[in-house]
């Protein structure tokens, strides 16, 4: 394996415009299947929503691009699957660079691209975002357990002191100067590290919780989602 098939997973934070999508009303998980034929044009996505917002996601969907909405029975349903009979261009600039693993899309107007791809896939996918309003940030995604999470013994032994001194109970047993005092730091430093150290170990859990959580609601949407796009190979 070449160093250029060494790939990473990669969370991009762009304005939803740049990725091709209305800032919706409500939060939605989008996931994304490619047609089941190397010469098939009809892509299968995957939408988790709140209970009861099907109906709204359909619309939203269907204000981007023409396809089949199915929603699974029940008083209020949680995910949709989309059928799109042709991908907005938009949407395929950045689809067909790399592997797409999720898309969150919220109110506030801003979509996060989770991305896995070899070093080719994930720069391709990069100079396809170029052109577009720039990212509003574009970082490697820390999806690996919690207990992996890269920080310095120094970052570790603030975050340690600050949980066994009552730093983080509520109220506070210590304030920073007083947690700083301990550790011969002033105010300032205490803070850095202490944010820097919350920083790696919260982005890890949110990476991590963002995408497993979605699964967890999605699963069974998902299976009948892969068996229709076996069964659709297996006719073909």
């Amino acid at each position: 394996m070449g160093t250029n098939d060494i790939g990473d997973s990669v969370r991009f934070d762009l304005a939803c415009e740049a990725l091709g999508f209305r800032r919706p009303p409500m939060p939605l998980h989008l996931r994304f299947f490619p047609p089941p034929l190397p010469d098939g044009s009809r892509w299968t996505v995957l939408v988790v929503v709140a209970a009861g917002k099907a109906e709204d996601a359909v619309a939203w969907m269907q204000s981007h691009a023409e396809g089949r909405a199915t929603t699974p029975p029940g008083i209020a349903p949680r995910t949709v699957r989309f059928e799109v009979a042709a991908l907005p261009p938009a949407w395929s600039r950045w689809l067909t660079a790399a592997r797409v693993v999720q898309v969150d899309v919220g109110t506030h107007g801003v979509a996060t691209l989770f991305v896995a791809g070899s070093l080719t896939q994930l720069a391709a996918l990069a100079a396809a975002l170029h052109p577009v309003p720039a990212a509003a940030r574009q970082r490697v995604s820390t999806t690996k357990p919690i207990e992996q999470v890269e920080i310095t013994p120094r970052q570790l032994e603030v975050l340690c002191n600050a949980v066994t001194m009552g730093y983080y109970d509520v109220p506070h047993r210590i304030n920073l100067r007083e947690l700083g005092k301990t550790m011969d730091l002033s105010v300032s430093a205490a803070s850095q590290l202490l944010r820097r150290a919350q920083g790696q170990v919260i982005r890890a859990f949110i990476d991590s919780a963002t995408l497993a959580g979605v699964q967890d609601q999605s699963d069974q949407a998902d299976e009948k989602t892969r068996e229709t796009l076996r069964t659709a190979t297996k006719e073909a």
